[in-house]
């Protein structure tokens, strides 16, 4: 007797359609339970696991030799970050907040009348002061980063006369006393603090009404550097 035939012959007692019927039940139960373990495995793996790293490129135009900034000169400033996935999810890079503070050298050596703020960073050489010159805050078109994969974004930034007037004049008047005490104006300190924010594409998209719960995720926020404010 086959298989089949055996099934038929305990299938026509009631007690035994019960057990079929609860044995069938529990593996399929159980079946769901470990898929939405690995699935929630891999969500903690993607929140605890991805990470990134920056570099950051400042160049100065017109900054003469021995001088500060010109009033058309700029500040430019080339931000690459290299996200790395090693869960299994499809990712996204979808905004990023970026902060950039030179170190005030007038404002160290006690200048008065500068009229500026500055955040205070104090670190094993001693407490200095720093001028917020850049930053910026958006949405970017979603960069992928593949499941077990890296991605780029490359972003860059330009401080001149016309788009801030105000820091401009502060990071000018910054490089222009480096340049009267240390014969460089670019010869200064920079703290950089960015902030990425990352979503797990193979997810949907909760409702508007959904549990915040929800929304943070399927979202990742990424942080490198130190946020002096």
């Amino acid at each position: 007797m086959g298989w089949a035939e055996r099934f038929a012959s305990r299938w026509k007692y009631p007690e035994q359609r019960v057990w079929f019927v609860v044995v069938g039940w529990t593996a399929v139960l159980m079946a769901i339970v470990v898929i939405a373990s690995v699935s929630y495995s891999t969500l903690i793996l993607a929140h605890a696991a991805v990470g990134f790293t920056s570099t950051q490129d400042i160049a100065f135009t017109g900054m003469p030799a021995g001088s500060g900034l010109s009033d058309g000169g700029s500040v430019n400033l080339t931000l690459k970050l290299d996200v790395r996935n090693p869960s299994p999810r499809s990712l996204a890079v979808v905004s990023f907040t970026f902060k950039a503070w030179i170190e005030d050298l007038p404002m160290e050596a006690g200048l008065p009348n500068l009229g500026r703020t500055d955040n205070t960073l104090t670190n094993g050489t001693g407490t200095h002061q720093f001028f917020k010159a850049l930053f910026d805050s958006s949405d970017v078109t979603p960069v992928p980063i593949p499941p077990m994969g890296n991605g780029t974004v490359r972003l860059s930034f330009v401080l001149n006369l016309a788009s801030d007037a105000t820091r401009f004049r502060a990071v000018q008047n910054i490089t222009e006393f480096a340049a009267h005490v240390r014969g460089n104006g670019a010869s200064v300190s920079w703290v950089h603090w960015i902030e990425v924010v990352v979503m797990i594409r193979d997810l949907p998209a909760p409702s508007p009404s959904a549990s915040p719960f929800l929304g943070n995720l399927i979202r990742i926020v990424l942080e490198e550097g130190d946020n002096l404010g």
